[in-house]
């Protein structure tokens, strides 16, 4: 859920910049990161249906797109489970380079 809240809205540099540093235990981290982006989403739906923004065809679209997600969930905990520490912290840094290159990107290039 992380990569796609991550990938669409801003508050994932912020969060995970912040939960990063805490320095979890992966195990930690990862849930916290899922909890965090659940709780957005929870938020942000029903705001984005209040304005008009999130149209029926739209919701649809968007439970569409959670099953690669939910598929996808069970490779990411497998992956997870068999990497290092090191690699995993490399892993998230290069995550979070990835964010802010796009943000660079999008407010450069309108």
């Amino acid at each position: 859920s992380g990569v796609i809240q991550g990938s669409a809205g801003i508050s994932a540099p912020v969060s995970l910049s912040f939960i990063n540093a805490m320095q979890l235990e992966r195990r930690v981290f990862i849930n916290t990161v899922s909890l965090l982006f659940v709780i957005f989403v929870s938020v942000q739906l029903p705001v984005l249906a209040f304005a008009g923004i999130l149209t029926p065809n739209g919701f649809m679209l968007s439970c569409l797109a959670l099953l690669p997600l939910l598929l996808g969930m069970p490779v990411g905990s497998f992956v997870a489970r068999h990497l290092s520490r090191q690699v995993f912290d490399r892993l998230i840094m290069l995550l979070l380079a990835g964010l802010a290159i796009r943000m660079l990107w999008a407010a450069l290039l309108p």
